[in-house]
């Protein structure tokens, strides 16, 4: 079973920097207490990072193709919330 598709492999140096800045800032960030107690506070903590994250990745990727009754057009609008949607013509 993998755990980490091969473009994350944890060898590469890069990968190795990010680990270890993380590691050492959601170690800093844990409060005091039993070894449950900092388990339950560091996956609580990463798992809202990758809420955040992937929350972010789904509000930039809300591009829909509609088809504009001007001429069978195809355009792509942008979902913005509470703002007036910006379209671009694809074709």
């Amino acid at each position: 079973m993998t755990i980490m598709p091969n473009c994350y492999e944890t060898a590469k140096p890069e990968i190795q920097k990010l680990l270890l800045r993380m590691t050492t800032q959601l170690r800093e960030a844990l409060p005091a207490g039993s070894f449950g107690e900092r388990e339950r506070a560091a996956l609580a903590l990463t798992n809202e990072v990758v809420r955040r994250t992937l929350e972010q990745e789904l509000q930039i990727s809300r591009i829909v193709l509609v088809k504009c009754g001007v001429s069978g057009n195809l355009y792509r609008q942008h979902e913005l919330g509470g703002q007036v949607p910006v379209a671009v013509r694809l074709t």
